[in-house]
């Protein structure tokens, strides 16, 4: 249902907009992101799903793992150069959670724009993520 909807969202946009889907999914259409998105991330952490996107020369990723002993999660957002697989940024984007939570990020034009700590929507311009 998810999908369904961003699908149909990036229909009525009509413009360069992105959202991630689970990496499984990805799989089906880029099958080397798993590799990059493995090198970047331990697999055996991972808690819940992983979200991608792939766009041009680069990959978006987030991913939940364990941060303590008391079983809270981290979520974190990367992005890495699958040309040569360098890892270009990093972001904790929140590290108390319960539970695993979805789409925290998207793309649209040249700006990733993501929410940090559940309250802060941040905007960072890919452009400048590639020099």
């Amino acid at each position: 249902v998810l999908n369904a909807a961003k699908s149909r969202m990036q229909a009525m946009t009509n413009d360069d907009t992105d959202f991630p889907l689970p990496l499984d999914e990805h799989l089906l259409m880029n099958e080397p992101s798993s590799a990059l998105v493995y090198k970047h991330c331990q697999k055996d952490d991972v808690v819940g799903t992983i979200e991608v996107v792939a766009r041009d020369s680069l990959l978006f990723f987030t991913h939940h793992d364990k941060s303590d002993l008391d079983g809270r999660l981290r979520k974190t957002l990367k992005i890495v150069d699958r040309n040569d697989g360098e890892l270009l940024f990093a972001e904790t984007l929140d590290q108390n959670l319960q539970h695993t939570v979805p789409d925290s990020f998207f793309l649209r034009d040249n700006m990733i724009y993501f929410v940090k700590d559940q309250s802060s929507l941040i905007a960072v311009n890919i452009d400048d993520l590639k020099s």
